[in-house]
């Protein structure tokens, strides 16, 4: 229809993801990466998404959806990689992951004062142990101080 002669690069962020999706739908590839399509996608194209990632499971192929919006994620995914400022902090099947995502991201969300927004990722990191299946994620602070 209208978007026949649309300049891909006129797109909104919306049309461009449906775009994404629907090229991805009919690829043939053994891989797919999708780098923040999920957020901008309707109930509609997440119904899609969820489709292609059954049929991807289903035919042992990949599918990799990098998104932030957790609950789109969790509609289309059946394994989760929680990273945050380039480490992993867990991985694993939904019901592994978004249980301590979400009590991470409540305990960040409660913080009032700028010094413990600052310090709040520094200190989760010096306090993994109260999480012992991630203290293999986080050799990089042992050997850089970060």
């Amino acid at each position: 229809g209208d978007y026949i002669e649309e300049k891909v690069s006129n797109l909104s962020e919306k049309s461009y993801a449906q775009l994404l999706l629907s090229i991805a739908r009919s690829s043939k590839n053994d891989i797919i990466i999708l780098n923040h399509v999920l957020s901008h996608l309707d109930e509609t194209f997440i119904e899609r998404a969820t489709g292609l990632s059954k049929d991807y499971i289903e035919a042992n192929k990949t599918l990799v959806l990098i998104d932030n919006d957790v609950e789109k994620i969790s509609k289309t995914s059946n394994y989760i990689t929680w990273v945050s400022h380039g480490q992993i902090r867990k991985e694993g099947s939904l019901n592994q992951v978004l249980p301590t995502f979400r009590e991470h991201e409540k305990d960040r969300t409660s913080l009032k004062s700028e010094m413990e927004i600052e310090n709040f990722d520094y200190d989760w990191k010096q306090n993994r142990s109260r999480i012992p299946e991630m203290t293999y994620n986080f050799k990089r602070i042992e050997r850089y101080n970060h």
